[in-house]
């Protein structure tokens, strides 16, 4: 019903370390991540748009399968980050709607996996 924000660290930036609901309007980065299921292991980068996810091989056939969730959220309560396409909001969020998503979508939205 409600996005709480979370505490999240990123050892490379205190501005990702925050207590937040975080937020991209780039929906190739939010696909993946709808996918990660809160996988650690991974991560992803951001040039000129494309996403490129990083993702130990181990994971490979649990994402080819997975079926995660994208939130489509109001834009009321967040603030731009200093990041290309990302946004955090430090106050509960009520979604809009709620997205089914696959890997195949990712592919189609132009985004990259380099398996590790």
């Amino acid at each position: 019903e409600e996005l709480e924000p979370r505490y999240t660290f990123d050892p490379n930036s205190t501005e990702n370390t925050d207590t937040a609901v975080f937020a991209t309007n780039n929906i190739a980065w939010t696909t993946i991540f709808g996918l990660s299921s809160g996988n650690k292991g991974w991560s992803t980068s951001v040039r000129n748009g494309e996403v490129l996810a990083k993702i130990p091989t181990r994971y490979k056939e649990l994402v080819e399968k997975a079926v995660g969730s994208v939130y489509v959220l109001p834009p009321d309560t967040f603030e731009k980050t200093s990041f290309d396409d990302q946004f955090k909001s430090h106050k509960p969020v009520k979604p809009i709607n709620k997205v089914e998503v696959t890997l195949s979508d990712y592919y189609k939205l132009g985004g990259k996996i380099e398996w590790l």
